[in-house]
């Protein structure tokens, strides 16, 4: 045992002079396949890191929605089985059930929880039913609170469809889907509801990031769907800016709907549930649009897929055998006893070496078929919705 604690601390003291700069990950929801997934951010193969097989009490029918990760967990929302989920971020393991519609102030038995976040304490949700933003301690242990409803929206209209959600500091934004807002409270729910951006009419407001003082979001229209991604200042000021739009898209598309989006370090990373694609391009709008993950990518051949939201992380929980957050001698011991992912091999020692000592950089029964359906149909019934608003 002292040998072997003398060689990791060896090892510890080589591979700790010069840490490259990690690369990031991609993860990804698929609401047909019922699969949580990841891969590099530069494209390749894919990897299934959950699915139905590793929910709770196996239900019965499952569609992974939104998406977030921290230091230790990929968190996801169901939206059939109403429940925010976790798991490692390795995938090893079973998922872990954090909230159900149970747990809903009222048990709101028509809850469906859309986009998700994490900070250091709470997971936020949106509930595009419900209508509310919500909170509980992202362990599971306590209560969720309600923060925001559409009573809480300037002008209070009389409905919302929250979409996705993301805790930036102290504040709360959300994409609104219903009213066509982009959103910010306090994320305790102590502040009045700011719109910062109202769209066009025929626009429906989808997947948001925030980083570097933008905001970001994706949105469709819901007669002909010619889907754009956007940006605007993070205090509202000033006009958003179109980045891209259906023509920019690297393959001949006739409809776009960017459901789900992520922003880290001047890129931009989204799933599109129309076009069947996870994409990235420069934050600046001035880049090309690459695709990096197509159902060609995916595990297994499935002959449908619908990539529904998605979020980044460090490439360096590839080497986090134990899944704990940190790669380092504990991983080397994991490898040593045959449990990395490829059981004593030299490609997982390989992986582990240049990870040492490295954290993550954070800026998944059976399937419904084609379970996007549900969400698009709600979309449509939006067009006659919020008649008379400002336009961009």
């Amino acid at each position: 045992m002292v040998a072997m604690l003398r060689i990791v601390f060896a090892l510890s003291v080589m591979l700790s002079c010069a840490m490259p700069a990690l690369a990031l990950d991609v993860l990804w929801t698929d609401s047909t396949t019922g699969q949580i997934l990841r891969g590099p951010a530069e494209g390749g193969a894919a990897q299934v890191l959950f699915d139905a097989s590793d929910y709770p009490l196996s239900p019965a029918a499952i569609a992974p929605f939104g998406i977030a990760a921290d230091d230790n967990f990929v968190y996801w929302s169901d939206l059939i089985t109403g429940q925010i989920l976790r798991g490692s971020l390795n995938g090893q393991g079973a998922a872990t059930l954090v909230f159900d519609r149970n747990d809903y102030p009222g048990s709101s038995a028509s809850a469906r929880p859309a986009g998700l976040s994490v900070d250091a304490s709470f997971v936020y949700w949106a509930d595009s039913v419900t209508g509310a933003i919500l909170r509980g301690p992202k362990t599971g242990a306590g209560a969720v609170t309600s923060l925001y409803t559409a009573a809480n929206y300037p002008g209070s209209p009389g409905d919302s469809f929250p979409w996705d959600v993301k805790i930036s500091g102290s504040q709360l934004y959300w994409s609104d889907a219903g009213t066509s807002q982009i959103l910010q409270g306090a994320a305790d729910g102590s502040s009045a509801v700011q719109a910062l951006f109202t769209s066009a009419d025929e626009r429906v407001n989808l997947g948001l990031a925030i980083d570097g003082g933008q905001v970001y979001w994706g949105d469709t229209d819901t007669a002909g769907q010619t889907g754009s991604v956007l940006s605007g200042s993070i205090s509202g000021t000033g006009s958003p800016q179109i980045l891209y739009e259906l023509a920019d898209y690297p393959t001949l598309e006739t409809s776009a709907a960017p459901t789900g989006i992520a922003a880290q370090n001047g890129q931009l990373y989204w799933v599109d549930s129309l076009t069947k694609q996870v994409l990235t391009a420069s934050a600046s709008g001035s880049g090309v649009i690459s695709v990096i993950f197509d159902i060609s990518d995916y595990p297994g051949s499935p002959s449908y897929i619908s990539p529904t939201y998605l979020t980044v992380i460090g490439a360096a929980y590839d080497a986090d055998f134990d899944g704990n957050g940190v790669v380092n001698g504990g991983d080397f011991l994991k490898w040593q006893r045959g449990q990395s992912p490829a059981p004593l091999s030299a490609a997982d020692l390989a992986l582990w070496k240049p990870q040492f000592g490295t954290t993550t950089q954070v800026a998944s029964v059976q399937a419904v078929p084609e379970p996007l359906a549900i969400t698009l149909a709600l979309l449509a019934s939006l067009a006659a919705v919020s008649v008379g608003r400002p336009r961009y």
